[in-house]
């Protein structure tokens, strides 16, 4: 009876966990979709990407009262892709890129309570990935993507835990105590080929 509890548990928290980072979607910081695609381009294969976003984000309190004005800054995006074949089945690719990022300034002047607020998080990521080619056209690839932690004090956010996180429960687990971890982690969407 206690066994089947608790792996109840397990399963019913494991699910909430799936849920809210499925909605959180690495906290809404995510700028770029790591995409397998290049693993699976012919021979030795480089890419290079530039983009630029201007958001529009604004919100309200008090029922619509006080408006925040536009507080997400524009910004640039850039990645670079390298792949080459290891034998006739295998690919190896590497990606430099800036897969997280926020750049927030609530306009000061406002009656909004963060009027005069700012807050920017930019990242660099280089990610290994691996493919294998079996007969027939099937392919597997898996490889090792970046963890990326802020501290506040003595509070821990972890942000967009791919499999970086690893090492870094192992620093945590070495460490003094922490007050408080938040989780915001990316959800992985299969690309189509």
């Amino acid at each position: 009876m206690f066994r089947d509890e608790t792996m109840k548990r397990f399963m019913l928290a494991t699910t909430a966990m799936v849920a809210a980072t499925t909605v959180a979607h690495a906290g809404g910081v995510e700028r770029s979709t790591q995409s397998v695609a290049i693993l699976f381009e012919q021979g030795r294969y480089a890419e290079l990407s530039f983009g630029r976003f201007a958001p529009d984000v604004s919100g309200t309190v008090g029922g619509g009262a006080v408006s925040s004005g536009d507080m997400a800054g524009d910004y640039n995006s850039w990645s670079l892709g390298y792949k080459m074949d290891i034998g006739d089945r295998m690919a190896l690719a590497f990606i430099l890129d800036q897969p997280i990022g926020a750049n927030v300034n609530y306009p000061a002047g406002t009656r909004y309570p963060l009027g005069g607020s700012t807050a920017t998080l930019t990242s660099s990521a280089i990610t290994a990935l691996l493919k294998y080619g079996f007969e027939n056209n099937v392919s597997v690839y898996g490889g090792h993507t970046p963890c990326v932690e802020i501290r506040l004090g003595e509070r821990l956010f972890i942000i967009d835990a791919g499999t970086g996180i690893i090492p870094l429960g192992r620093a945590i687990a070495a460490n003094a105590p922490i007050k408080s971890a938040k989780f915001f982690c990316a959800t992985s969407r299969p690309t189509a080929m």
